[in-house]
């Protein structure tokens, strides 16, 4: 038997044998052996939508299920590539030889006004209704949300009859995409202060959509991660993998999350290496945190809305007290490429040995926004954490860290590589290093090893905190334009509770835990009267320390950040 594809003057067949034995038969006809089509990568918003793919009269639909559409073209010539919904958004395409031809439709891509609706995943199913004047549109949510074409900008009106207190207006004020929930996704959880133990000390918050969820763990046996519930959820799927050109970040490719020599859709990623102008990075799409401590508790909540004035953008907040849409944390523990450039590259020795004024020159030299890792990302991972693991010891519930070492003060290379756990999905742990990843990121903490942290200064037993850049460095009077935490320990020691605000995140209120008990991540604190720069990493994720802003040590390693 002969198996071709009907109508196309291309040759793209396979004979089959079938004989009278067999059960059936397989076979397989390729689009790249030598027949013209159209791969189309569209935006997230676009997935569950009818993509049309015309030609003169000719028309050819399809709808979409994830981020690409391919359509086999039959004749060649200019074909529009269209949102069945919106012929407004749209891109041509001239087919005009026997290959791939890629195109992208985006949301930059319309000329007239589009409303985004997200809501909590329990609401897919649920029809959500959006009004003005005489114009009325219906649709049902799925995956989280729906996209409506408007006629015209102006006030309009989101409703759901299934919650009717929950109407809300938006000003669509110009020709491109608005995105809005209708019902914001948040997870709670609280800190029980005097419980020593470190996974019964933290409650799930009963009223929030955390409630029920497993959480992840992991096999440090054998290195298996369990991801329980959390793929799908708001806060997992807002952290992802991507490499980025620096500089002018004119490029960001996002990566497949088991394996980041590829793209997300296919084919082979840029090397991200040193004589490159690429770094691999976990991009962090905006959330807002709501956090503080009351009567012997720690609460802490996370939502994809500004629910009211107590949430902030904690992790994406600009100098000018601006938010930017994502920030980025590098995927890898810092390196430097000829340039004495701070970079974030897979398969290369980690910088060690270097002063926080050095790395902090080094990290600026990859352009505006670039810095080492800031407080005020380290608290998002803090609370992320808390929130997929719920277990308060990192090192026993993930993993223990590895130890940073080896190298000399000459060269500024320690023993250890990066780029352990390219293709062992967003979290990892390697059981003979006992190296750990968590969301992308390698290496988020040691067992012995400090990473520099902008944003956290010491003297005279008291700790100050930045929440945004920029970030003096050994100015001995900068302290002016931190903040001193109020109730802040004043001795050293293993982490027993936290002070928590979002004026300064979480920094340890009470030293009289152990290893094993409460935090089990210590504390080192400045008692002496010189202006000492923050380190952290040690022993775990909740783990700092200090030191001067010229001391270099195998031990003190940095981390790039780019919040732009």
């Amino acid at each position: 038997w002969d198996v071709s594809v009907k109508g196309t003057e291309y040759v793209q067949k396979q004979t089959v044998s079938v004989a009278e034995e067999d059960e059936d038969k397989t076979c397989t006809l390729s689009t790249t052996s030598g027949v013209p089509f159209v791969t189309v990568t569209l935006a997230e918003e676009f997935i569950g939508q009818t993509i049309v793919c015309s030609k003169d009269d000719v028309q050819t639909k399809k709808k979409s299920t994830s981020e690409t559409v391919q359509f086999l073209i039959k004749e060649l010539g200019e074909y529009t590539i269209a949102l069945e919904e919106s012929e407004h958004i749209k891109e041509t395409v001239n087919v005009n030889s026997a290959k791939e031809f890629k195109i992208e439709l985006t949301l930059e891509d319309t000329t007239v006004p589009i409303l985004i609706v997200t809501s909590k995943l329990e609401d897919d199913g649920k029809t959500i209704k959006v009004s003005k004047d005489s114009h009325n549109f219906e649709k049902v949510f799925q995956n989280r949300k729906v996209m409506f074409v408007l006629p015209e900008q102006g006030v309009w009106t989101i409703s759901c009859d299934d919650y009717p207190e929950d109407t809300k207006t938006i000003n669509i004020n110009a020709n491109k995409a608005f995105k809005t929930p209708f019902r914001a996704s948040i997870f709670g959880i609280k800190t029980v202060q005097a419980e020593d133990d470190p996974k019964t000390r933290l409650v799930v918050d009963v009223e929030g959509d955390l409630n029920g969820l497993t959480p992840i763990t992991v096999n440090t046996q054998d290195g298996t991660v369990n991801y329980g519930d959390m793929p799908g959820q708001f806060l997992y799927d807002a952290m992802n993998h991507v490499v980025l050109k620096s500089i002018d970040k004119s490029e960001e490719i996002e990566l497949n999350p088991n394996d980041y020599s590829k793209k997300l859709e296919g084919g082979n990623a840029p090397a991200a290496g040193l004589t490159s102008n690429y770094n691999q990075f976990a991009r962090v799409d905006k959330l807002y945190i709501y956090q503080y401590d009351k009567d012997g508790y720690e609460y802490y909540y996370i939502s994809d809305e500004k629910v009211d004035d107590n949430y902030t953008a904690i992790g994406f907040t600009k100098e000018d007290d601006s938010e930017a849409d994502s920030f980025y944390m590098a995927s890898y523990v810092g390196s430097f490429d000829d340039s004495s450039r701070l970079r974030s590259c897979s398969g290369v020795n980690i910088r060690n040995y270097t002063s926080y004024t050095d790395f902090q020159t080094a990290a600026g030299k990859n352009g505006t926004g670039y810095s080492m890792e800031q407080h005020q990302m380290i608290n998002f991972y803090e609370i992320a954490y808390l929130m997929m693991v719920q277990d308060f010891n990192s090192q026993t519930a993930v993993g223990r860290g590895r130890d940073i070492n080896g190298g000399t003060s000459s060269d500024h290379k320690a023993t250890q590589t990066t780029g352990f756990a390219n293709n062992k999905g967003p979290i990892a742990y390697d059981t003979e290093s006992q190296a750990i990843k968590f969301m992308h990121v390698e290496d988020l903490w040691f067992n012995s090893g400090y990473s520099w942290e902008e944003g956290v200064i010491q003297q005279n037993s008291k700790v100050y905190v930045r929440m945004k850049p920029p970030y003096i460095s050994t100015d001995a009077g900068g302290t002016s334009t931190y903040t001193e935490v109020t109730g802040a320990t004043t001795k050293s020691g293993y982490i027993s509770s936290s002070v928590v605000s979002n004026k300064w995140g979480r920094i340890p209120k009470e030293c009289n835990g152990s290893e094993t008990t409460y935090e089990c991540d210590n504390f080192g604190l400045n008692t002496g009267s010189t202006l000492q720069a923050g380190s952290r990493g040690v022993n775990g994720l909740f783990g700092r320390n200090s030191s001067t802003f010229s001391y270099a040590n195998y031990i003190n390693v940095a981390r790039l950040a780019l919040l732009p």
